[in-house]
């Protein structure tokens, strides 16, 4: 969310347009995600907010930057509202790398978590489905490869021991199952001979 109301708060920042800030601001502060959104000037004074009245004494020296270089992109600090004992994740983002002001978005900490913990059960979930289906072809596979061609195997020695010795046994397999065929076959034409 700050990184798509930056262009626009650095404008109005810019601007010095207050009214167009507000209007910015009364727009994100309904989303679900967002407990409170701050905008400070270059500065840091308090520029807009979503507060009713003022700041809440907890954020209001929270999540100073002394260097702006060690920050990069953006700062992230938890912050303990004593009142509420809600813990916010706040979230600072540099305007125009700070030239212009500061985005501060405060997030409830029980939400993210929550979000992570969702994402979490969704992702073994998937590994879970996708494990299972390979668990699937694996067994197809087996039954493909080695179920049929020894059920064949079992089928044909069966008509040997019955006296039918005129039906081939071929399977081109070069593993041990084609192994065993070649053998049978070897013995079927073994028998046919003798008899």
């Amino acid at each position: 969310i700050a990184r798509s109301i930056e262009e626009p708060v650095a404008e109005r920042l810019y601007e010095e347009d207050k009214s167009g800030l507000k209007d910015l601001v009364e727009k994100y502060k309904y989303f679900e995600n967002v407990d409170y959104l701050i905008i400070e000037d270059y500065d840091r004074n308090v520029v807009e907010h979503t507060f009713m009245e003022s700041i809440p004494e907890a954020l209001k020296g929270a999540n100073k930057i002394e260097n702006l270089d060690e920050v990069g992109a953006y700062s992230t600090t938890i912050i303990t509202e004593p009142v509420e004992r809600i813990d916010y994740v706040d979230i600072i983002i540099p305007v125009k790398e700070g030239e212009l002001g500061f985005i501060r978005i405060g997030t409830d900490k029980d939400y993210i978590d929550s979000k992570v913990i969702t994402t979490i059960y969704y992702t073994i979930s998937v590994i879970g489905v996708l494990t299972g289906i390979w668990m699937i072809i694996g067994i197809l596979l087996v039954n493909f490869r080695i179920s049929q061609p020894i059920k064949f195997l079992a089928d044909m020695a069966e008509k040997i021991s019955l006296g039918d010795f005129n039906t081939p046994i071929k399977i081109k397999s070069k593993n041990e199952i084609g192994e065993l065929a070649e053998a049978i076959e070897r013995m079927r034409e073994s028998l046919k001979a003798a008899i």
